[in-house]
């Protein structure tokens, strides 16, 4: 999904490093890639994000939107996240 913002600013329009990452620039970036606009790997060098920290912001706003990646609500969504990440499906057993 690309949100409408995301569509009139660029790479350029990212926060300089060290700056404060806003929920509205979490999901600029992720757009970003997801357009192939830039790489994943160039934007977490360029902005020293971990590629942890950045899948983490792809699955927050794909499962729950903008909202998600505000750090106010982080704990409400990010714990929902952490516990589908950590346990694995149980394979089904097949019916005989």
């Amino acid at each position: 999904m690309i949100y409408s913002f995301a569509r009139d600013l660029g790479y350029e329009d990212l926060p300089a490093k060290g700056r404060r990452w806003t929920p509205r620039a979490k999901a600029l970036a992720v757009s970003l890639v997801w357009s192939g606009r830039v790489t994943r790997d160039a934007l977490c060098d360029d902005h020293e994000i971990t590629s942890e920290e950045f899948a983490l912001w792809e699955q927050l706003m794909a499962r729950h939107g903008l909202g998600a990646l505000r750090a106010t609500h982080a704990r409400s969504y990010r714990h929902e996240t952490a516990i589908l990440r950590v346990r694995p499906a149980k394979p089904r057993k097949r019916p005989r």
